[in-house]
């Protein structure tokens, strides 16, 4: 069987040179050379990407036993962290709040100044020690924000493996429309998504992290039609989500009222 999960036109290819004889999949992307495909809606975002996934499976009769998401937990990726975290100045007890202010595109980006006024009001509000983390890549986005305020500058500091152990010893994690955010839900870490975007395809309905704590934050600026990274109202969605909104989520997680999932 090949059971693919994320239509690519070199992956169709593959699995049909390939010979195998059962593959199974979107109907996109040289769908025909699919023998168990399935009709593509997921630009409909009528419900979340982690069903959307199982569907596939279950086109197969394969019986969904969870749905919980999973990531692996390396130890010696725990190891490299607290030594990393210890060369930062953290003792083993510090407890932190882990924030990921970047993100691949523009249109998943929350304003780098509501990230500042967030974390001032953070310090302000709790004895939280403030770790931002972002790829190499995205360094230059939040330099004004490791430069200017008193964190913990882990930008480019961690692979994907260090990401998850720590942000398994996190207590809360705010970033972002983002991988880490699926990452931190599958740890079972209280996590803060901010989208934007009301595009069906792209919005918290197909995206939004899945868990026990898992949350997300949304506003709709009033379009009659998203046009995502294309926008012409300079992300206004984006823009109407104030620090205080978050800091509000926030202070209810850690008293354990907060519905907001």
């Amino acid at each position: 069987w090949a059971v693919i999960l994320h239509p690519t036109n070199r992956v169709h290819l593959l699995a049909f040179l390939a010979g195998i004889p059962l593959r199974a999949g979107w109907d996109r992307k040289l769908g025909f050379l699919l023998n168990k495909k399935l009709f593509h809606t997921k630009d409909k975002g009528e419900k979340h990407e982690l069903d959307y996934t199982l569907d596939v499976l279950r086109s197969l009769d394969v019986p969904i036993q969870e749905k919980n998401t999973y990531f692996p937990f390396d130890k010696k990726a725990n190891k490299r962290v607290e030594e990393l975290l210890k060369n930062k100045g953290l003792a083993e007890d510090d407890k932190f709040i882990a924030i990921h202010p970047s993100a691949s595109c523009i249109s998943k980006r929350w304003p780098i100044d509501h990230f500042m006024e967030l974390i001032r009001l953070l310090k302000e509000k709790t004895n939280f020690k403030i770790i931002v983390i972002s790829s190499e890549a995205e360094k230059s986005f939040v330099k004004r924000l490791t430069e200017e305020l008193d964190v913990i500058d882990l930008c480019g500091s961690l692979g994907i493996s260090e990401l998850g152990s720590l942000l398994k010893r996190a207590t809360l994690f705010i970033s972002n429309d983002s991988g880490p955010v699926h990452i931190a839900a599958s740890l079972n870490t209280p996590v803060i998504s901010i989208f934007g975007r009301k595009d069906p395809g792209l919005s918290p309905t197909r995206w939004k992290p899945v868990g026990k704590q898992a949350y997300y934050i949304h506003k709709d600026a009033g379009c009659r039609i998203c046009l995502a990274h294309n926008c012409q109202r300079g992300f206004q969605c984006l823009g109407n989500i104030s620090p205080q909104d978050l800091l509000e989520i926030v202070m209810n997680i850690f008293k354990g009222n907060n519905d907001s999932r």
